[in-house]
């Protein structure tokens, strides 16, 4: 139960930080459909400089991604009805 609690940890924030509008991952894909085309100025200056984007996103990303996932692992607690960090804690 540990390992299937961890996993879904994990997995989760993989979810989260594959949306992050920097251009290798996902979430610029999604940018660059949603931004009109007035704007495609934005994603090239992203594109340009995502390295370092990137590289402070692993550095610093832990703040901006346990939130998130804090809130989807509660969710999902609540939708299952028991409590997944018990699980994960082996209680």
């Amino acid at each position: 139960m540990r390992l299937a609690g961890w996993t879904l940890v994990i997995n989760v924030g993989l979810f989260i930080f594959n949306l992050f509008p920097i251009p290798p991952l996902d979430g610029s894909k999604v940018l660059a459909g949603l931004l009109p085309d007035r704007y495609i100025h934005i994603m090239d200056f992203i594109s340009q400089y995502s390295f370092v984007f990137f590289i402070a996103l692993l550095v610093f990303g832990g703040r901006f991604i346990s939130y998130p996932i804090l809130l989807i692992i509660n969710g999902l607690s609540d939708l299952v009805g028991f409590n997944i960090w018990w699980a994960l804690m082996g209680m």
